[in-house]
């Protein structure tokens, strides 16, 4: 990219301003630009053409994937500020109704990434059950389950068996706040359900 998008002149005259009203030291604000124009870059792949139509969504977003890409937390937490800068001042200049970075004034980024298994491993973990037993065959059941929903330990455990539709090929899970929400199910797991229930039954 050439750094050119269609929000760019929202960035210049941000710019502009923090010079002369702010007075960011120089550093600062070469720090700031530089954070601000690889955010744009990350809406305009989003095809967001309107600073309006940002959602703290695409905010998250942009700083994990800046940090799965191994930004160091406190590089991260200056892009975080140099975005709420430039969103709180699109707000007060009424160029957008509202300021999707309002309320990342408490985001903690973690201080490490959490480990994430290959593909290899996943198979290895949900082959592990010993399926000549019925315990092996719940026990597939639960890690295919477990798997293909993406379910929390908690969801799972007080999953109620009248909430899992093999039908319909998807499972209703009550999340945090009594939410529920419409979990498709995996072939692997429709297939180690029935043969669990067949043998539950």
């Amino acid at each position: 990219m050439n750094g050119e998008t269609l929000l760019t002149p929202l960035l210049d005259r941000f710019l502009e301003t923090v010079v002369f009203e702010v007075g960011l030291a120089e550093h600062t604000l070469s720090a700031y630009a530089a954070d601000l124009r690889r955010y744009l870059e990350h809406l305009e792949a989003l095809g967001i053409e309107d600073a309006g139509e940002v959602v703290r969504e695409d905010i998250v977003d942009h700083l994990g994937a800046l940090y799965a890409a191994g930004m160091s937390p406190r590089s991260c937490a200056r892009h975080l500020s140099a975005i709420r800068h430039f969103h709180r001042h699109l707000a007060e200049e009424g160029v957008t109704r509202q300021n999707p970075a309002a309320d990342l004034e408490s985001v903690r980024l973690p201080r490490s990434l959490p480990h994430f298994l290959s593909a290899e491993e996943v198979d290895r973990l949900l082959d592990a059950p010993d399926t000549s037993t019925e315990e092996g065959v719940r026990d597939a059941a639960i890690l295919a389950l477990f798997y293909a929903c993406g379910l929390r330990i908690s969801e799972l455990c007080a999953l109620p068996l009248r909430h899992l539709s093999i039908e319909e090929g998807a499972v209703r899970v009550r999340g945090k706040g009594g939410k529920d929400r419409l979990v498709p199910l995996g072939r692997r797991a429709i297939t180690r359900l029935r043969t669990w229930l067949a043998l539950r039954d």
